[in-house]
């Protein structure tokens, strides 16, 4: 129950950029607000490589600190996958081993070298699977591992995101979208459920948006009027307490945000 009182530092990881931001204050601390960032060089491979090469320069100053850390994903490090219900999938086994084919249609032998994640879901709905290469994870959780500070979660952004949002949005049916530098990735929900996800890789979001949009519309024969919500990974980077999402107009420009209940 003590670590309810901890600080927590979220720490975002992106090829382009690092970040840290203090999310939480333990309650007998008095220091100020901590955030940093650093912009990370490209052309190490495998792509996560520059940033973890950073990361121990990022939490220099709090590496002594007991405290709880969460690190946020790009979507550049992460594959998703829509993993469908079936009554025939009975426990954690079954579960596993449908996750793992539902990547392995898409992406082959790559997914023996990766760690694989399901959201939660009621009864009869399909879940959200993430997969993240394993290497990484043993990475970040070496860094860590010579400090004080404990890692508590490694989450994709399209997770810290969608679940930061979904409560708040009262459609059926809806285009969840989550964009950051040179990715969009784009949710269909259907009945309330997740039923398609795609990531583009993109050079100018505010020329590409509207055709990407289109293009699912028709494909997917969905309802031109559907809602579409935008989020995007610099919300995440920089605010300790995330910020509400943008509602699109037709032609995909931002029209309003929604609000927190």
């Amino acid at each position: 129950m003590l670590r309810l009182w901890r600080d927590l530092y979220r720490i975002v990881l992106h090829p382009e950029r690092i970040s840290l931001v203090r999310v939480r204050r333990a309650r007998s601390s008095r220091a100020g607000e901590v955030s940093a960032a650093l912009e990370i060089p490209a052309g190490k491979s495998p792509t996560w490589q520059a940033a973890l090469d950073h990361l121990d320069e990022l939490i220099a100053g709090i590496r002594s600190n007991k405290a709880d850390v969460e690190v946020v994903l790009s979507n550049h490090y992460v594959r998703y996958a829509v993993v469908p219900w079936s009554s025939e999938v009975t426990d954690a086994a079954e579960t596993r081993a449908m996750t793992g084919i539902c990547f392995e249609q898409v992406y082959g032998d790559l997914v023996a070298e990766w760690e694989m994640r399901l959201s939660h879901a009621r009864y009869g709905e399909s879940r959200l699977a993430s997969a993240i290469d394993r290497e990484l994870m043993q990475a970040l959780s070496d860094v860590f591992e010579s400090t004080s500070l404990r890692l508590a979660s490694v989450q994709p952004c399209l997770m810290t995101a969608f679940n930061h949002c979904r409560e708040k949005i009262q459609d059926e049916d809806y285009l969840f979208m989550l964009d950051e530098p040179g990715r969009l990735c784009l949710l269909q929900v259907n009945n309330r459920q997740c039923s398609q996800i795609r990531v583009f890789p993109v050079v100018n979001l505010a020329d590409e948006l509207p055709g990407i949009l289109n293009r699912e519309v028709m494909l997917n024969g969905l309802d031109t009027a559907i809602k579409k919500y935008r989020y995007t990974l610099e919300c995440i980077h920089e605010n300790s307490h995330l910020p509400d999402m943008e509602m699109l107009s037709a032609n995909a420009q931002p029209a309003t945000s929604l609000r927190s209940a």
